[in-house]
């Protein structure tokens, strides 16, 4: 019964979309009609086989539709498939296919595409496709579409050759083209922007800024640092060597911002958060304990504004104050229980879940590629 079943239906789609010509019915506009009902697939409609040839302002079709076109509504439990435009509002259970202009709502359990078209909203649980749109595409795991003028939002992924609005992705946005702004879970992709990129990684291909240093902080401590993303607003990735024992680092994350004075003097704005790292300690307790431990409650937040000299195309020496908090658990079972501080703090406090809160004020100073 299983393979009967899907047997017929594979009969049912190749025998709808048999009616389907591709040169037929294009330069000339099919005639307008009120209403159609498809009970399954064409030629089981009211107007039989001439579904093709023919506009709709209401068309309904408990499982597969395939019509000219539709002025209005029209709704499928399955599948609407419309041989050129659709204005109005379009409802599918499975997927919405348009071969012409879209202009107005689409909504689909999985996916929806059309051409060129001033779409005002486009939501499918999957992917939504389209060329040219005016408008929103909210897709389950990804949209894609050539120009766009609006907003897309996507579980996944985002894809356009020309943006111009807001990019939301759960994880990655790509685009050539940027003008606004693009917002990841993890990776922004384009070739050029006039905006900002907000997400952990952002590569930036023309106009883009990325950067090396190394610095010295408060004496004792030393970071080598990437940056990533455009001068607005770009990313930093950091590690560093405390002072203390010769297995004790931080990793920390941050962003920045960098106005330039002149072609030789830059003005850079930065905050970052470091975290304590220690190497090369296992937890008796627990043989499946990790070589590197960041459990410990130690972290450091810096905020500096520094200045820097080019020396050349390549290098540039930079030098700043900062103002630092740190926060560390009060008691400890580490043995080395050491605080992110130096020892010039000006200020110090325990908060309500008992964790020792430090202020001082700091520098900042190396070299940066």
């Amino acid at each position: 019964m299983r393979y009967a079943f899907l047997f017929a239906l594979l009969f049912i789609f190749l025998f709808s979309f048999s009616q389907y010509n591709d040169n037929e019915g294009y330069g000339t506009r099919p005639d307008l009609r009120v209403f159609q009902f498809t009970l399954i697939s064409p030629p089981l409609s009211t107007d039989l086989g001439k579904t093709t040839k023919r506009i709709y302002n209401i068309s309904l079709n408990p499982f597969l539709g395939i019509t000219g076109g539709v002025q209005g509504f029209e709704l499928a439990g399955f599948l609407n498939f419309n041989k050129n435009h659709m204005h109005g509002l379009q409802i599918a259970g499975f997927g919405n296919i348009n071969s012409g202009e879209v202009k107005g709502v689409q909504i689909a359990g999985f996916m929806n595409m059309g051409e060129e078209s001033e779409l005002y909203f486009q939501l499918a649980g999957f992917i939504n496709a389209s060329g040219d749109i005016k408008g929103i595409q909210i897709g389950g795991f990804m949209n894609s579409a050539l120009k766009v003028r609006g907003f897309q939002m996507a579980g996944f992924i985002n894809n356009a050759n020309d943006f111009t609005g807001l990019q939301l992705g759960g994880f990655i946005n790509v685009a050539k083209f940027v003008k606004g702004a693009q917002i990841a879970g993890f990776i922004n992709v384009c070739d050029s922007i006039v905006g900002v990129p907000v997400g952990f990684i952002n590569i930036v291909g023309n106009g883009g800024y990325s950067g090396f240093e190394i610095s010295n902080s408060d004496g004792m401590n030393f970071f080598f640092s990437g940056k990533l993303g455009v001068k607005r607003l770009y990313n930093i990735y950091s590690l560093g060597k405390l002072k203390g024992a010769n297995n004790r680092f931080s990793f920390g994350f941050g962003i920045g911002t960098e106005v330039s004075f002149s072609e030789k003097i830059n003005l850079n704005i930065e905050n970052t958060l470091h975290r304590e790292m220690w190497t090369g300690i296992k937890k008796p307790e627990n043989r499946f304990s990790s070589f590197i431990h960041v459990d410990n409650l130690n972290i450091w937040n810096q905020l500096r504004i520094s200045f820097a000299y080019k020396l050349n195309n390549k290098f540039a020496i930079f030098a700043g104050p900062s103002f630092n908090i740190s926060l560390k658990k009060a008691e400890t079972i580490y043995a080395n229980n050491l605080n992110m501080s130096p020892l010039n703090y000006f200020a110090e406090n325990t908060n309500s879940n008992n964790n020792i809160v430090r202020y001082w004020f700091g520098y900042s100073t190396g070299i940066r590629f």
